[in-house]
């Protein structure tokens, strides 16, 4: 949520920060023609399987990038590489050159914008069919897409399915891949913390009680560890404010940041 994070006490402090934020976001504003800051007012990564690659990726924004869509029309600032591209009864703008594709297709949504964008037809018109409510996913099942709920106050979230077909989370994949799924969100409690709640979900209540003993366990060790030794010392804080529990067929970790 950029328009959430950005009004944020979390938000301010990155963008006041030592980071290169504001650079960056001298550069952005140059290359796009708007403040992505102001303008863009949420960004939706959508994948089918725990494959790094983002299958296709949703922006939404306010008319500003009208302006910057519209110039695409001169052939003189256009990127090269750049055309437009029919394809199943939509026009896609396509970017090509420098080693990769990317497709976009601009929908109306409310007073707003959507840019939908994929690195093929394949995957950007199964993105599309969901923001016209044609489509439940990405993947090629029937099932029902993920419930994506409004969390409030929430600055990110992550949902995810069944993850037992990834091998790219270790050391944590044995207990990522016993989920049936899991559910992130970061949330601004108040101007000094942050809070980082996850849940994982499990087949069955025993599952999530064998899960939850070996986390508690893990996360006893590190704290142990922390405890002796004099590098892990700036960690110590964030493992004694780690709280596990088991909630039926679901275990529950939060983590709270403080920014002092």
């Amino acid at each position: 949520n950029v328009e959430a994070l950005a009004g944020s006490a979390l938000g301010q402090l990155l963008l006041d920060s030592e980071l290169g934020a504001h650079e960056a976001r001298a550069q952005a504003i140059e290359a796009l023609g708007f403040d992505p800051v102001t303008e863009v007012l949420g960004i939706t990564v959508y994948g089918r399987t725990a494959d790094p690659e983002p299958s296709a990726i949703l922006v939404e924004a306010t008319p500003a990038i009208d302006a910057t869509i519209a110039s695409l029309d001169d052939e003189e600032s256009r990127p090269k590489g750049y055309r437009l591209v029919e394809s199943e009864g939509r026009t896609a703008h396509f970017f090509g050159g420098g080693g990769g594709e990317t497709y976009a297709c601009v929908l109306e949504h409310g007073r707003n914008r959507i840019v939908v964008v994929a690195d093929s037809l394949a995957h950007l018109h199964p993105a599309v069919d969901i923001v016209e409510g044609k489509g439940a996913n990405l993947s090629d099942t029937d099932e029902g897409g993920l419930s994506l709920r409004g969390y409030k106050n929430a600055l990110a979230f992550v949902e995810t399915g069944e993850m037992n077909g990834s091998t790219s989370f270790a050391p944590a994949s044995q207990i990522l891949k016993a989920a049936n799924g899991v559910s992130i969100r970061v949330v601004e409690e108040d101007d000094e913390s942050t809070l980082f709640a996850m849940t994982l979900r499990t087949p069955d209540e025993k599952e999530a009680r064998n899960l939850s003993d070996v986390l508690t366990g893990v996360i006893g060790m590190g704290r142990m560890m922390a405890a002796q030794q004099e590098e892990l010392a700036p960690i110590a804080d964030v493992l004694r404010s780690m709280a596990v529990r088991p909630d039926r067929n679901a275990i529950s970790i939060d983590l709270r940041l403080h920014r002092d």
